[in-house]
């Protein structure tokens, strides 16, 4: 059995994939990635046959927009620069699937061009990596639209309806009419629905996430199974460097600032940030991979570009980030108290789920200032030790990936169902 994983997107979007190549190569299964190009040298390290989706040209290109990190427009800009090339997809995976047993783990929103390939084959199974709750549409609480939380007396009909609203907003309808136009030229039944398909075109949902932190809804796909949170850290045992072991050891443990691997517009996050250790008198690491959007830095602050978070989240006292939902399980793990600002995609409902389970904060990025930080830092979260010791405690989630990966492949093609619906 040979498996294909096509990913998409930032750190946090690869990482899993990475853990679940490294799992099935350890397992003895073939395996090769199509994805960004930033998944390239971790594939190579792992010894992964790797294919780009898309040039690094492009991919740098969209990074750079700022309308992608905006709550309206993100989804439609990184449409906008990856939809010529998702539709080179079905071609790469004809060159590496086509007559060959195999079973396909797919992004969800690369899932509409993986099937523009696979609804003309027979047999070829699929599954989507859900890596947070909010990335599958639910009517039941908590719901959030954005920051924004929708009442829990809000009936079913209103709550549709806010939805397809925020569907508009997001330009999903623009997103369709793009997809219908190739399935149309291919002879595929169009589709009604482009959230849906990203759980319905697919066999098998993985929720990377356990059941505590997002609990399976009602309205949710059938095929769907909690796997847990991955927790992959490309170099997790290697060292870290030697200038920030000494930052380390010169004081009290720091706070951490990370806007996420790619955010590339931090300059007002990181001056607020700096008025905040101000007032405060307190160190920090700003953990950015672009020092371009960095104010200068006092030698209380200490700038790195990339540091595996289990090694470092040890010893730091706060972790303030963009919500990524990778981070969010990091902290957790680490036991650490975290406060989200969190500007688009899954962002606002991980923050909300930290806050809920009192292990951290959220406050969006429109709303940041030094005078609401400095109010939460002053308010530890309860729950930090708690909720790390359950993770400790937690089974494997490349385990249970492994087992449901096994039973879909293991099953008759008879047992399929439609993916045109």
């Amino acid at each position: 059995m040979q498996y294909i994983l096509i990913s998409y997107g930032t750190a946090g979007d690869i990482f899993p994939y990475l853990a679940l190549a490294q799992a099935l190569r350890q397992a003895g299964h073939e395996v090769q990635c199509i994805a960004t190009p930033n998944m390239a040298p971790h594939a190579a390290q792992l010894g992964v046959p790797f294919h780009a989706l898309m040039p690094d040209a492009d991919y740098q290109a969209a990074l750079d927009a700022p309308q992608v990190w905006d709550v309206h427009e993100g989804f439609y800009c990184l449409w906008r620069y990856s939809w010529p090339w998702m539709q080179r997809l079905p071609a790469l995976l004809q060159q590496l699937a086509a007559n060959r047993d195999t079973l396909l783990v797919c992004h969800p929103f690369l899932v509409p061009a993986m099937n523009l390939w696979r609804e003309r084959q027979t047999g070829v199974r699929a599954a989507a990596l859900f890596l947070a709750p909010s990335n599958l549409r639910t009517l039941h609480d908590p719901l959030l639209l954005g920051e924004h939380r929708v009442p829990a007396w809000f009936p079913f009909w209103l709550r549709r309806m806010l939805w397809r609203a925020g569907e508009r907003k997001v330009h999903f309808p623009q997103m369709l009419a793009d997809l219908n136009q190739a399935r149309a030229a291919l002879g595929l039944p169009l589709l009604s629905d482009l959230i849906g398909h990203f759980a319905d075109g697919v066999e098998l949902a993985l929720g990377m996430f356990p059941d505590w932190f997002g609990p399976a809804k009602p309205d949710w796909p059938a095929h769907f199974m909690h796997a847990g949170f991955p927790l992959h850290n490309p170099d997790a045992q290697a060292a870290l460097p030697p200038a920030l072991q000494a930052f380390l050891q010169q004081g009290a443990a720091p706070l951490l600032f990370t806007p996420g691997s790619a955010y590339r517009h931090g300059r007002r996050y990181f001056d607020i940030a700096l008025e905040v250790l101000r007032r405060n008198q307190q160190r920090a690491i700003f953990l950015t991979a672009s020092q371009a959007h960095l104010p200068p830095l006092p030698p209380s602050v200490f700038w790195q570009d990339f540091v595996p978070l289990s090694q470092l989240l040890p010893h730091v006292s706060w972790l303030l980030h963009h919500g990524g939902i990778g981070t969010c399980a990091e902290g957790m793990a680490a036991g650490v108290p975290q406060i989200a600002i969190p500007c688009a995609y899954d962002q606002f409902d991980n923050g909300a789920r930290l806050q809920a389970l009192g292990v951290g904060w959220s406050l969006p990025m429109r709303r940041l200032s030094a005078k609401r930080l400095l109010a939460l830092l002053a308010q530890p979260p309860a729950h930090c030790r708690q909720i790390a010791a359950r993770m400790a405690s937690a089974p494997s989630s490349m385990q249970n990936c492994l087992g449901a990966l096994a039973q879909l492949a293991a099953r008759s093609t008879s047992g399929m169902q439609s993916h045109g619906q």
